[in-house]
């Protein structure tokens, strides 16, 4: 017996329907920033221009509810000198050593962690989670992309204490009175492994109904002074409380070790602090404070293992921030940064300075 013609339709219908349905489902989604700057050095004249410090697109897409795989776009200019989101000291140590290299425009080079930030396959199950692939690392108060920090500028614990993104497997657990992290994965900041050790570690957040306490711990073969392998040991304390509805006060204490990092057998060694707060003064506008400290033993962290010796530097920032649309602000910072040492350029470009004071002017938009 034939199906009669309106069973046919029905059936053709329900079909087209589940596809678009699984289809609209399975679409991803897409967003990102777009960060731009105006930044003056008062005590270097050159410095001062307009930069596009970051141009973000992240694509994540979700087939149910516990597979999801995400992939996030970048391009971060760079200077001559410095590689965005790895130390200057572990480039100079050759932990990139193996990583794939483009020129930008001036000349400088990039490694895929400039272009990849993020590419990972996520898995959940329950209340945790499996992360394989290229991800930020979970450590310490401050994030890493421009439209989720209150101020323009990182600080020290963040441009030299911690990894900025690990390459490998991450387990995520939580409750509701706490969550973990464990990892294990090729080193800091590398995409590509460059020994055959790798580096482990986690965090472990305690919530409370004001704010969380988090502990954090890494551990692995990194490259100290003339490429001398040696264990990279790190332990970070981080505090967020919300003091008011409208105020919240941030803290960092990170202190950490690197094997042969000044020579063989002689170790670096290095600890840093911040604390901060951000008052929101209305919907208009909200000011960020934060003083932060940083101290090398040994030159392996700041300015190179040539120098050398024990350097500490000490910076205090105000910044505002004014929310202008949904998605887009702008910053205002002022910043002075001291050392021990003559660490910073004066006019001339020769390395005579103790200090700098930089002014700096940010707009984000976020999609």
């Amino acid at each position: 017996m034939k199906p009669k013609l309106p069973v046919i339709f029905a059936a053709v219908f329900s079909f087209f329907a589940v596809t678009q349905s699984l289809y609209a489902a399975a679409k991803p989604t897409v967003s990102g920033f777009v960060d731009m700057s105006f930044v003056m050095n008062q005590d270097v004249e050159i410095d001062s221009t307009f930069n596009l410090d970051q141009a973000e697109l992240d694509i994540e897409h979700k087939v149910s509810n516990e597979a999801s795989a995400r992939i996030d776009l970048q391009y971060l200019p760079t200077k001559v000198g410095y590689v965005s989101n790895v130390n200057v000291a572990d480039v100079d140590t050759g932990s990139v050593q193996n990583d794939v290299r483009v020129t930008d425009s001036k000349g400088a080079f990039l490694t895929w962690q400039d272009i990849v930030e993020q590419a990972f396959i996520n898995y959940s199950f329950g209340r945790s989670s499996l992360k394989f692939g290229t991800f930020n690392a979970p450590i310490g108060f401050e994030r890493l992309d421009a439209p989720d920090i209150y101020q323009y500028s990182h600080s020290m614990v963040f441009n030299y204490g911690v990894p900025k993104n690990l390459t490998g497997a991450m387990v995520n657990m939580g409750g509701d009175k706490f969550d973990l992290a464990i990892y294990y994965v090729n080193g800091w900041d590398n995409m590509t492994d460059d020994s055959n050790d790798k580096t482990f570690g986690g965090r472990l957040g305690l919530n409370a109904p004001d704010g969380v306490i988090g502990i954090s711990y890494v551990k692995g073969e990194e490259f100290g002074a003339s490429g001398i392998l040696g264990n990279r040991t790190v332990l970070d304390i981080d505090l967020t409380y919300t003091a008011y509805t409208n105020m919240i006060i941030g803290a960092q204490y990170n202190s950490g070790t690197q094997a042969n990092g000044v020579a063989a057998g002689i170790d670096g060694k290095w600890d840093g602090f911040l604390v901060m707060t951000n008052y929101t003064v209305s919907d208009v506008y909200s000011i960020t404070l934060r003083y932060d400290s940083f101290t090398d033993d040994g030159g392996t962290r700041m300015r190179g293992v040539a120098l050398g010796g024990k350097e500490t530097r000490t910076a205090m920032t105000a910044a505002m921030l004014f929310p202008i649309a949904e998605g887009l602000a702008w910053r205002l910072e002022y910043k002075t940064t001291s050392s021990d040492q003559p660490v910073f350029p004066d006019s001339s470009g020769a390395i005579t300075n103790d200090g700098e004071e930089i002014i700096a002017a940010e707009l984000t938009y976020s999609f």
